[in-house]
């Protein structure tokens, strides 16, 4: 692995460690990734509550959101590193004889990918997916360690913003509970003092 991207893994693990926010964070590491992968599109789907996927973060290399993501992804692949936990480095997906046949790769014309899990204090909470349609042998095995690197740290961040905003969201909860307990207090006192007057 080259010096320069170890420093870019650096300065990302520092920018993930100190975001708690979900949505900037996954952008901001979707973003990062496709640069320093040379991604031309990129994916961050998350693992929700009833298990479906939800492509929280699906970015082009211009930076341009993109549509329809379900259409727009091997599903092959993603599932197949979701359920295995394990990544995936493909160097021609139209010639690699366990996803050639796929129809998305096929109507997609589908190159060069990498896709690995997103795993956190061994809960599987979904995967970085980054692709380049335009040229084969993109990615390499630095490539996908540095990618399983990135998406370490990643994980773990995601896991704190998701366990922030839990937090956030009791303590909202909790803030409304004593706010409606002290009303009902003030409105008791208010009365007590009616009555004695």
């Amino acid at each position: 692995m080259n010096q320069g991207l170890l420093e870019n893994l650096l300065d990302v693990s520092r920018a993930l460690a100190e975001n708690r926010t979900l949505d900037p964070l996954l952008h901001y590491a979707m973003s990062v990734a496709l640069e320093l992968f040379e991604g031309e599109r990129g994916y961050i789907v998350l693992i929700v509550k009833d298990g479906a996927l939800e492509f929280r973060i699906r970015l082009d290399m211009f930076g341009n959101e993109i549509n329809a993501p379900h259409s727009e992804i091997s599903r092959t692949i993603l599932s197949k590193v979701i359920e295995r936990r394990k990544p995936v480095i493909i160097a021609d997906a139209m010639t690699d004889p366990n996803v050639s046949a796929a129809e998305s790769v096929i109507s997609l014309r589908l190159r060069s990918v990498m896709c690995v899990p997103l795993i956190a204090r061994g809960e599987a909470l979904g995967a970085i997916y980054i692709e380049n349609r335009s040229s084969r042998d993109v990615f390499d095995q630095d490539d996908i360690k540095a990618l399983e690197y990135f998406a370490a740290q990643a994980a773990v961040a995601i896991m704190n913003a998701i366990l922030n905003g839990v937090l956030e969201e009791r303590v909202e909860h909790r803030t409304e509970e004593l706010q409606a307990a002290l009303h009902r207090v003030e409105e008791y006192n208010r009365i007590e003092v009616e009555i004695n007057h």
